[in-house]
């Protein structure tokens, strides 16, 4: 039962202009509707696809789709939701179900695009990749891939609710913070992490979307593509402790955060489950200011 990658994130919004226009300022590529109000796409084809929210309904993620390898992958998870809760079937032959905590959660086939991004040559001490040339400017993001998604989850019920992925969906367990929740590695991945569950904030709701670009000039650069956009930049620059990523927050008028990572921690499966009584520092660094321009 393999399950590869974050296949399409569903927002419900109350309004879909800000929406639209935050999704194209962070680079990602429009795509038609096909049903919903707008969708977009990273350069490995995942989307983010937005629709309103229904009477009383707060902005934010309402459903999660995962995308898994090979049609028999899909029936044995199918197989696996369906002995003890509702299963409902899609067009595109995937189907929906939920979790433990009661998020919309949806699997079908994935369906992978191979982006065109190239790396760029990288110099330093002792090994030389650019001569005679230098780099230009990306401008703005454009984003590789849906790295991560993270969920906020009441403290009540967090147990069951890690056991869910890690028991019957073929999920990792790779660190766990006692105060704040679990990071979980997708059984075809080996990022860090692809779902943080976190139960800091004992609420039911939206943390972020984290999506990888291709080095640390372009999270740099996506996100002075955004303040200059007017988007409001909630964590500056910085480096986590926990899965050693660079990265940048930007508020998103969907609920929640996006975020622009690179440079991710890789993970085999037979490392050990990492365990954290207490919190370890936020970031190994994190861009400091003075106030001024």
């Amino acid at each position: 039962m393999t399950i590869i990658r974050t296949e399409e994130v569903l927002y419900h919004v109350a309004d879909i202009d800000a929406p639209a226009r935050y999704c194209a300022d962070f680079g990602l590529r429009p795509l038609e509707p096909d049903g919903h109000a707008a969708r977009f796409a990273t350069g490995t084809g995942q989307v983010i696809a937005i629709d309103p929210a229904g009477e009383g309904e707060e902005s934010g993620i309402a459903r999660i789709v995962w995308g898994v390898d090979t049609a028999q992958a899909l029936a044995a998870i199918r197989a696996e939701m369906a002995r003890d809760r509702a299963v409902v079937d899609e067009p595109d032959g995937g189907f929906l179900t939920s979790d433990e905590t009661g998020f919309v959660i949806g699997f079908r086939l994935a369906s992978v695009e191979t982006p065109t991004a190239e790396r760029r040559p990288v110099n330093s001490f002792g090994q030389v990749e650019r001569w005679n040339d230098r780099l230009g400017t990306y401008g703005r993001a454009r984003p590789l891939r849906i790295a991560h998604v993270a969920l906020d989850i009441p403290k009540q019920g967090k147990d069951e609710a890690v056991a869910f992925y890690t028991g019957r969906l073929g999920f990792k367990a790779v660190e766990t913070i006692a105060p704040t929740g679990t990071f979980l590695q997708a059984e075809g991945e080996t990022d860090h992490h692809q779902l943080f569950l976190c139960h800091r904030t004992d609420r039911k709701g939206t943390n972020h979307v984290a999506f990888e670009v291709r080095d640390f000039d372009e999270v740099v650069e996506g996100g002075n593509h955004l303040v200059s956009q007017g988007w409001k930049e909630t964590r500056r620059l910085g480096r986590h402790t926990v899965g050693s990523n660079i990265f940048r927050f930007f508020a998103t008028p969907m609920g929640g955060r996006f975020e622009y990572v690179a440079d991710m921690d890789q993970v085999r499966k037979e490392e050990p489950h990492r365990h954290w009584e207490t919190s370890p520092p936020h970031h190994l660094w994190m861009l400091k200011t003075n106030g001024q321009d």
